[in-house]
């Protein structure tokens, strides 16, 4: 049991953690833009991404960093991706470096145009007396969108083409211990990087909220859509069917969202209630497949419930609000 615990510290809460601190480093040298979180394994494995799941699935993902960081202005003129790997461990500093130096290796697997896009190793060292974040940034070419606030729009409500992405081998000046092959992004493909990151980071909302079918919409998967994951022990825990519509919910200041209860069962015959969803409108948006809108909007209403959450009561609960507009609430029913 003490193994369970300390691996599900060191792989759940050590990316979470890690995806926190990233989002702030980069919110301090960007602090007009807005960063999501793209899962880097789903994406490769993507239709989107031509031909180049299948040739990665005998390669396994062990050499491949976690997620894309995909970010933009308020104004919609500029847009950057960074690749972050995370890690985590109760070792010490011995396994830290070790972490540290096998990430460095995972984020230089990808390449945009003719050199690798900035990134984040963050590892996180759990201990008695508390959590030390450990992060490496590398300096490199991310940008993915300069130009005007109308054309970012209507390129993100265009539907994006089939990419051919480029698998090579390192070359002769690169460490032996590079992993096998590393992905090219070519140059001409910034903007299609960008309106694909974007869907798929849409796609993580709706899979939030529970609506896997939608979310479908904006990834075509190469194979079946993941199935909805399971927030508690199937032995505890009622949940929806994810073929079950949606159910809307509301804040104490009138905002609803559009999501799905789970609950689970508490001694003194009390109920962990859980509510996770997306904004209404934003949901609306992209039921209505308005990605623009959604990524327009998002950010403020993100901004106006963080500013609202101060002043909601205690008894309301735990109410958290991400960046894309996703709604979390927590709270005990007798």
């Amino acid at each position: 049991m003490v193994y369970y615990y300390k691996a599900t510290q060191s792989e759940r809460l050590g990316i979470g953690l890690a995806i926190v601190v990233a989002k702030r480093r980069l919110h301090k040298r960007y602090p007009d833009h807005v960063f999501h979180a793209v899962d880097a394994e789903f994406f490769l494995n993507s239709e989107y991404a031509g031909r180049i799941g299948s040739r990665l699935r005998g390669d396994g993902t062990g050499g491949r960093p976690d997620y894309f960081l995909v970010g933009g202005n308020r104004a919609g003129t500029s847009a950057e991706v960074f690749v972050l790997e995370c890690k985590g461990t109760h070792g010490g500093f011995g396994t830290v470096g070790k972490q540290l130096t096998k990430a460095r290796r995972q984020v230089k697997s990808v390449e945009l145009g003719n050199r690798a896009p900035g990134s984040l190793t963050v590892a996180s060292q759990f201990a008695k007396s508390g959590v030390t974040a450990h992060v490496l940034g590398a300096p490199g070419s991310g940008n993915l969108w300069s130009g005007s606030t109308s054309a970012f729009h209507a390129l993100l409500d265009r539907e994006p083409e089939r990419g051919e992405l480029v698998l090579r081998s390192p070359t002769g000046d690169e460490n032996s211990s590079e992993p096998p092959r590393i992905v090219h992004v070519p140059e001409d493909h910034r903007t299609w990087f960008l309106q694909v990151l974007t869907r798929f980071a849409a796609a993580s909302a709706l899979r939030f909220a529970g609506d896997m079918a939608t979310a479908k919409q904006y990834t075509s998967p190469r194979d079946d859509a993941p199935r909805q994951l399971s927030l508690f022990d199937e032995q505890l825990s009622r949940e929806p069917s994810p073929e079950a519509s949606l159910d809307t919910f509301t804040l104490p200041d009138g905002t609803t969202f559009e999501g799905r209860l789970y609950t689970v069962s508490l001694p003194h015959r009390k109920v962990l209630r859980v509510r996770c969803g997306l904004e209404s409108r934003l949901y609306h948006a992209l039921r209505d497949g308005q990605l623009a809108r959604y990524w327009q909007h998002a950010r403020k209403v993100h901004g106006r419930l963080s500013g609202e959450r101060g002043r909601w009561a205690s008894d309301d609960g735990v109410i958290s609000v991400g960046p894309g507009g996703t709604i979390m609430t927590i709270d005990v029913a007798a």
